[in-house]
């Protein structure tokens, strides 16, 4: 008669029934309460230690390294709905698995197990919607949790569930160190390719470890074990960076999980890029030497499971030196025409030409254009010291300061200039049209004793190559000077006209020099000259490194 009425009056449904009935009668209801966010460390406030940057040259370029290390005090967030984990059930009495449930965050799963009896539980995620690792014999296979946000949990002892509902939070912990890796080429004026390939890792050469690790993760310990190195990271797995500005695809983001909790020295830190392959803004593609390693100095890590360690590598142009001071391999232009910030641009190559049909005698009276440039040829002349090629000299900037990363080139000296005119090869492009057409003129300077040649450039881009662009008229309205050619060198005839930033009183200086030839006799002034100039009137830049 009593077992009658409580199943006449009972409200629980009919499976919670069975189980009660068969003496069982405790009921698991779990909740995901979040996940612990930072640090275990006991500090009042949020704590972010940052390297300077600073300048580090290497085989192809130079990059500005930073690396940033955060440290918080430990918070629960509420974790993304939808996110899959696994939670496993095991008697305490002989450790053998009860239930194995595979749950979705936002959601409070019921496992009903016998009142009175004592467990333990744990949990495992890897923090995705979509995956979640499988657990035979109390092991994670390490193969599960490659590069993956490791989230871990468990009763920390055992619980003895009572009769009907027990209601259980899980909190769960990051079980794996986050390297960020912020990887930007817009001071090399391309973008990432699909590609390239990186890692992170300490020593070089042949000694070159990667820090990024995986292990086959016990469950009972939280533990790993069976150390194994990741693999490389391709830029086609990488995602754009959040609020990057420049070319869609030169900033990107590498996200590393590691299991290695190694003390990383000071100095050791590395990065080795694989493969770096750019696509520059003519759409051809540069390639850099394989496995080229950026060092971080002043740099020692201790890494936490929790904690987030963002490393920057912002990649530069390299420049050639020559007389001691490194001079960009190319003009600066501005791309009006592209929606970013980096309007402030050195072209991809020397191989170019702005050049006049005919613009061949001696007094230059002659003057119609060739342009056939995919970019607006008006832009490679600048205005002195105007932000824009148009601009006003009383904007007073200096628009090499400009150029992606900020501050790091300048417009040279008039003393710099001076100093560069001595001895330089007079050269003279004969890939010209046979009969009428434009010549590719240029002074070339060597570079400096010990310097090496980086073939990674351009032929023209690998000593000091100074081409003869002519100038912009100070109406705007046409290029004058600029090289000309009959049967090749036949007749030829260019100007060169260079800003620097030196003004002495009314005056601004300009490199100049002038190329007249008659069947390969110079019938012209030869010497570069420092010249006084009308600011007003559009000139090339040759930006140097501060």
């Amino acid at each position: 008669f009593l077992s009658l009425l409580f199943e006449t009056t009972s409200c629980s449904s009919r499976d919670e029934r069975s189980y009660i009935n068969s003496s069982k009668g405790a009921i698991l209801k779990f909740n995901v309460s979040g996940v612990v966010q930072g640090n275990k460390v006991d500090i009042p406030h949020k704590r972010i230690t940052k390297q300077n940057e600073e300048i580090v040259s290497i085989t192809n370029f130079d990059v500005l390294t930073n690396v940033s290390e955060k440290y918080e005090r430990a918070v629960v967030l509420p974790i993304d709905s939808g996110i899959k984990y696994r939670i496993l059930i095991y008697d305490s009495s002989d450790n053998h698995l009860v239930n194995d449930v595979e749950a979705v965050s936002g959601t409070s799963p019921q496992i009903l197990v016998d009142a009175g009896k004592s467990y333990k539980w744990y949990a495992i995620s890897v923090n995705d919607m979509a995956v979640v690792p499988s657990v035979s014999g109390g092991v994670v296979k390490r193969e599960d949790i490659v590069n993956k946000d490791v989230l871990y949990a468990s009763s920390h002892g055992t619980i003895t569930p009572e009769f009907g509902n027990n209601n259980l939070a899980i909190v769960f912990n990051h079980n794996t160190a986050q390297f960020v890796l912020q990887l930007d080429t817009r001071g090399l004026f391309g973008r990432i390719n699909d590609t390239s390939a990186v890692e992170i890792g300490v020593n070089q050469g042949v000694n070159f470890t990667s820090i990024i690790q995986t292990g086959d993760l016990n469950l009972f310990t939280g533990e790993y074990s069976n150390l194994q190195t990741v693999p490389e990271i391709k830029a086609l797995n990488m995602t754009n960076a959040v609020n990057a500005q420049g070319d869609s695809g030169a900033t990107k983001t590498a996200i590393f999980y590691t299991v290695n909790k190694s003390i990383i020295a000071a100095s050791n830190l590395k990065v080795r890029l694989n493969k770096l392959d750019i696509t520059l803004d003519d759409s051809t593609v540069r390639s850099f030497t394989p496995y080229t390693v950026i060092p971080y100095a002043n740099v020692g890590i201790t890494p936490l499971y929790g904690g987030k360690y963002t490393i920057n590598a912002r990649m530069i142009e390299s420049g050639v030196k020559v007389n001691g001071l490194l001079w960009g391999r190319s003009n600066l232009y501005y791309a009006d025409n592209v929606t970013h910030t980096d309007k402030y641009r050195f072209h991809p190559n020397n191989e170019y030409t702005i050049a006049s049909v005919i613009n061949l005698s001696i007094n230059g009276i002659i003057n119609l254009q060739l342009n056939g440039q995919s970019f607006k040829v008006t832009n490679e002349y600048w205005n002195w010291m105007s932000a824009t090629p148009t601009g006003l000299s009383s904007d007073n900037v200096d628009p090499c300061s400009k150029v992606y990363p900020q501050g790091v080139w300048r417009m040279p000296t008039n003393s710099e200039f001076t100093t560069l005119n001595n001895n330089p090869t007079l050269g003279f492009d004969t890939n010209t049209p046979l009969l009428l057409g434009g010549a590719r003129l240029s002074s070339t300077w060597e570079l400096d004793s010990g310097q090496q040649i980086n073939t990674v450039y351009p032929i023209n881009s690998q000593k000091l190559f100074i081409s003869f662009f002519g100038r912009r008229s100070s109406d705007g309205t046409q290029i004058v000077d600029s090289p000309g050619s009959i049967a090749s060198i036949l007749l030829a005839s260019g100007e060169a006209y260079y800003w620097t930033s030196t003004k002495n009183g009314s005056s601004v200086f300009y490199h100049n020099r002038i190329y007249n030839s008659l069947i390969g006799t110079l019938v012209g002034p030869d010497p570069p000259t420092m010249v006084p100039g009308n600011t007003g009137q559009g000139r090339n830049i040759r930006c140097v490194r501060k």
